[in-house]
């Protein structure tokens, strides 16, 4: 058992001290050594991805920053969120390509910021209610409406969190966008439905050996595994 401890707190420490020294190169604005500094941790948070994204336009490599982004994105909070959609704004743009953030994220991170204040509120409503007023039927209803209201963000924040996605990467020559090829099945001897532009988010429905099956812009089709990363 400290065999176990000793171990998961080396990682830590080693996580933290790479951490530390890519945010060291960061303020000194070497780049390449910060991204390869926060890239030695295990799991990262949204600073670490954050300051890849960052690294990463600082020196043109949009593909590289876009990824970095959309992953901080799924653990960033209501007010990181908005600083992640201005810099995936800056990267469509250098790549003259239509940014739109997702309302929906935003929403539900915004309820992830006031959960804990809305707790607190109706705990004191709750004591209020049972111990002065006694308006047991006022509190249950509105108690029940707060836990279906609830129920129903929360359930919409589990789904996007299990949902698979990726970023489809494109070519990016000369500032000059290449498309993907959707095709109808896993191999290119297959026809071909639909072409993709850099930077699309689609949800990865299933995969076979070196091909997902994607739904993008309401069409399913397949895509190599090389024509797109995962976030």
């Amino acid at each position: 058992m400290k065999y176990i401890f000793f171990i998961l707190f080396f990682l830590n420490i080693s996580g933290q001290e790479a951490f530390l020294l890519g945010n060291k190169f960061f303020k000194e604005k070497e780049y390449v050594q910060a991204i390869n500094s926060y890239n030695k941790i295990k799991h990262k948070g949204f600073g670490a991805w954050f300051n890849i994204g960052i690294s990463n336009l600082k020196l043109d490599n949009y593909l590289g920053a876009l990824v970095a982004f959309k992953r901080a994105e799924r653990i960033a909070n209501y007010k990181e969120i908005n600083l992640v959609n201005q810099n995936l704004e800056r990267i469509y743009n250098k790549v003259n390509l239509p940014f739109k953030p997702s309302h929906l994220i935003k929403f539900l991170k915004f309820f992830s910021f006031i959960f804990l204040q809305l707790i607190l509120i109706l705990l004191i409503y709750s004591i209020f209610a049972l111990i002065y007023k006694r308006k047991f039927f006022q509190y249950v209803v509105v108690l029940s409406t707060l836990f279906i209201f609830f129920g129903i963000i929360y359930f919409l924040k589990s789904k996007i969190a299990l949902e698979r996605k990726c970023i489809v990467t494109g070519l990016i020559e000369n500032d000059k966008i290449g498309e993907i090829d959707l095709y109808v099945g896993p191999g290119q001897e297959f026809h071909k439905i639909y072409a993709l532009n850099f930077g699309l988010e689609c949800k990865i429905k299933k995969e076979v050996q070196d091909w997902f099956l994607i739904n993008c812009k309401n069409k399913n089709g397949w895509i190599k595994k090389n024509d797109c990363t995962e976030v």
